[in-house]
């Protein structure tokens, strides 16, 4: 599918604020912290990899794009009668051809005759990883509209979706609202593809606090970028509030790389990512 490159940055889209917000060392210390920028961005693509994964998995091969790369690995079938896909990578997992290793399984709940056609899709995730991160629960992907030939959108929504890093800890999806639009331009041409974001979310860390993130910018992803290795977004900002605090996160205005910057206490903090 053309699309699956822009369901690969569901760190964007989901935006879910899994953030190691840490409190301040003191009243005169206050500081960006850069790991919780880091930590955001290392979950949110955990999830977007996963909802990729799964729409890729829709036209019954784990490919990336129609006609792209060939078949790396993961066992899918469909249960014509129950209306589930499944993409089963096994126990013990393979690497696909971006180089990471994913575990588990994941079904797609469809509506209609074939899943790839589906307005409305509940995808769930068991024991599902990649690398030494794991997703565990379900989004809604529904509203699905052709707004024009090339261009559509839909929604996303999520409820008690876990999240666990990878030092163990566990991030609580409590709530979750994206709108999902993107312009393919030419069919076969991934370079002219632009996608936008928006919505909101909430989360529970582990010690019970729970952060709210607002996309204030929509999120951009350019398919130029894509193409040449650049799995983030190109553009636009979102805030992070825990709290009296908010973290200001933006991807910068439109150029393909991994910096971001983070703001906090009237302090920025620039960051390459992964």
């Amino acid at each position: 599918m053309k699309t699956n490159l822009f369901f690969k940055l569901f760190s964007a889209l989901t935006l879910t604020g899994i953030i190691l917000l840490s409190s301040c060392s003191s009243d005169t210390e206050q500081t960006a912290d850069t790991t919780n920028g880091e930590r955001a961005s290392e979950s949110e693509d955990l999830i977007q990899d996963a909802v990729a994964t799964a729409n890729d998995g829709l036209d019954g091969t784990i490919d990336g794009i129609s006609n792209g790369r060939s078949q790396v690995c993961g066992t899918i079938s469909n249960n014509a009668t129950a209306k589930i896909l499944t993409v089963d990578f096994g126990t013990a997992g393979c690497q696909g051809a971006d180089g990471r290793t994913r575990k588990g399984k994941i079904d797609i709940l469809y509506v209609g005759t074939a899943p790839q056609n589906s307005a409305s899709r509940t995808i769930t995730f068991t024991n599902y990883s990649v690398n030494n991160y794991s997703v565990n629960g379900s989004i809604t992907q529904s509203n699905f509209q052709r707004l024009s030939a090339g261009s559509f959108s839909f929604t996303l929504s999520a409820s008690n979706l876990a999240i666990v890093l990878s030092d163990g800890k566990t991030y609580t999806i409590s709530q979750l609202q994206r709108t999902i639009s993107t312009n393919s331009g030419v069919l076969q041409d991934l370079t002219d593809d632009v996608t936008t974001i928006t919505g909101n979310s909430t989360q529970t860390n582990p010690s019970g606090n729970t952060t709210t993130v607002n996309i204030t910018s929509p999120i951009t992803i350019k398919g130029s970028c894509t193409v040449t290795g650049f799995y983030y977004p190109a553009s636009g900002a979102y805030d992070v509030i825990d709290g009296k605090v908010t973290y200001t996160i933006d991807w910068g205005t439109g150029t393909c790389d991994k910096t971001i910057s983070i703001t906090a206490f009237g302090k920025t903090a620039i960051k390459t990512l992964p």
